[in-house]
């Protein structure tokens, strides 16, 4: 690699790198899974990024293939951004270009911190839904399709681009945006690559058209956006296809998203139960009053912090009345004070002697609650012992009408396997995971670790659930998607990933069912300080 390294260096403007330490530091992601790249890139400008692609399928078109690995934060926990050949790094394309009151859209670099967009966005009173509490990068939000969870905002990434600047695989760049019917035309008449794209997607819908209309929209797996490419009145807008892409479509280069108003002054409420039946009812009137965040935890959360030496006043106010069983979190954001203290009213009705008890605060004036909103966060820490949570169970669909079914279903699950199931999520979204704590340090934890979602695909597809709605599926959710999916969509996906990337050459291993002993030997044997 430092023949190659040395011709890189002599190419682009950005730094590029053979050293152990470096290519270690971006081994990993949040997850369970490591590899070491051969070669490092941080890229400082779009065209480097093009010279890497095109490099590589010039390579590729030799009979050499050198897979290009896109990385962001690396806080994905599902494989997605670890691999081996050459690993860009986009944290230095960290740039806001500008913010537009009047159309409300925001320009962005993909390495630009989700949290940095959003604290920028809020001198403007403005925000955008998806970005709202993430840790990653924009491009790595998108790329995962990981959803945001205020209710009073859009929460589908997809649902917040405007428009994508996309590198392809043989470096050309592509600008995404929808289309009308001459529009479209004119773009498949284009010549090369970027001309082959649109005719190939285009004839691919047209093709597979009832295909297409099977797929359902909480389930992101594959490339399920094809299913938003072209609208009913004959626009055409690609951009979807590169929302929870994972970086196996092209390299995402630069974004326009939409933005919308925002309210900075929050109502926040903690609610403890004794039984997860009442808390069932309460989500119902809870989500009568359209509150900007509903989360539900289950009480084992909270009580393995307590045995960790972590407390939390109104789980502890309730614990000295009941055996506490499940715990919803809520925020209300409205811009009315009136409506908020409304709703607020509505709230504290919900508290009942010995049954549930309601702790309401205004705008964080409660560092308590506040703290009780990072709960699971504090839960899923690796202890003393080595023994963590790592979010590998997560982002996956349960319909409304069949949660308390598969709730009751995950306990016979937990006793099979040995291991509490704790389940957390957003019911209003019916976006949940389940967070067990297992030690890599233990083989028979990590086998435990593929039998849990070998079960979980099974469980959800009984009660009409997905494995992937949030989040993506990386290397390590691919096979047991693939076990449930329709084999026809999986000839669907496999056809769109050859016409963007037919050499192999974006993120090979995302999205593909590898072989268990490929996974088996990128397995971590703990966890590392940068693991959250």
């Amino acid at each position: 690699m430092s023949k190659i390294a040395n011709y890189l260096r002599s190419h682009i403007a950005g730094s590029v790198s053979t050293r152990a330490d470096w290519r270690a530091s971006v081994s990993a992601d949040a997850g369970i899974l490591a590899a070491t790249p051969e070669l490092v890139v941080a890229p400082r400008v779009v065209s480097d990024i093009r010279k890497i692609t095109r490099f590589a399928w010039q390579m590729a078109e030799k009979g050499h293939t050198i897979p290009v690995v896109t990385r962001g934060a690396g806080c994905g926990a599902l494989g997605g951004a670890v691999g081996q050949g050459i690993l860009l790094d986009t944290a230095a394309l960290d740039t806001i270009f500008e913010y537009d009151g009047k159309s409300q859209r925001v320009r962005v670099q993909p390495g630009a911190p989700a949290r940095s967009v959003a604290a920028a966005l809020s001198m403007h009173g403005a925000g955008v839904g998806p970005l709202t509490g993430q840790r990653g990068t924009v491009g790595g939000v998108i790329a995962a399709s990981a959803h945001g969870t205020l209710l009073s905002r859009a929460t589908n990434p997809a649902e917040a681009i405007d428009q994508i600047e996309v590198v392809l695989a043989n470096g050309d760049v592509m600008q995404t945006e929808r289309l009308s019917r001459r529009e479209l035309s004119q773009r498949k008449g284009l010549p090369g690559f970027e001309g082959d794209i649109y005719r190939g997607i285009d004839a691919i819908i047209t093709d597979n058209a009832a295909l297409i209309e099977q797929i359902n929209p909480n389930d992101t797996s594959g490339y399920s956006g094809i299913a938003r490419v072209k609208q009913p009145d004959g626009t055409f807008d690609l951009g979807p296809l590169f929302v929870g892409s994972e970086g196996t479509l092209g390299v995402i280069d630069e974004l326009i998203l939409k933005t919308e108003f925002f309210s900075f002054r929050k109502t926040r409420a903690a609610l403890v139960f004794r039984s997860s039946s009442d808390a069932q009812a309460a989500i119902d009137d809870i989500d009568t009053l359209q509150p900007a965040q509903l989360s539900y935890l289950d009480a084992v959360i909270f009580e393995q912090l307590r045995r960790d030496g972590r407390k939390y006043a109104f789980y502890e106010a309730a614990a000295q009345q009941f055996t506490p069983q499940a715990v919803l979190l809520v925020t209300l954001d409205d811009f009315n004070n009136r409506t908020r203290a409304r709703k607020q009213a509505k709230l504290e009705q919900l508290q009942s002697a010995g049954e549930t008890i309601v702790t309401i605060v205004e705008d964080d004036d409660d560092e308590d609650v506040a703290a009780g909103f990072a709960a699971l966060d504090q839960y899923r820490w690796p202890d003393a012992a080595h023994i963590g949570a790592p979010r590998l169970f997560e982002g996956f669909y349960v319909p409304p009408q069949r949660f308390e079914e598969f709730a009751r279903a995950l306990v016979p699950l937990a006793r099979a396997l040995q291991l509490p199931l704790p389940l957390a999520g957003y019911p209003s979204l019916n976006l949940y995971g389940v967070y067990p704590r297992f030690s890599l340090r233990k083989v028979s934890d990590k086998q435990k670790i593929f039998k849990l979602y070998d079960e979980l695909t099974k469980l959800l597809a009984l009660y009409d659930g997905h494995l992937v709605m949030s989040g993506g599926e990386g290397r390590l959710k691919t096979r047991f998607v693939r076990a449930a999916q329709n084999p026809d969509l999986t000839a669907l996906y496999q056809q769109i990933k050859q016409l963007f990337d037919p050499h192999g050459i974006l993120n090979p291993g995302t999205k593909t069912t590898l072989q268990a002993r490929t996974i088996t030997a990128m397995l971590r044997n703990e966890y590392t300080v940068d693991w959250q």
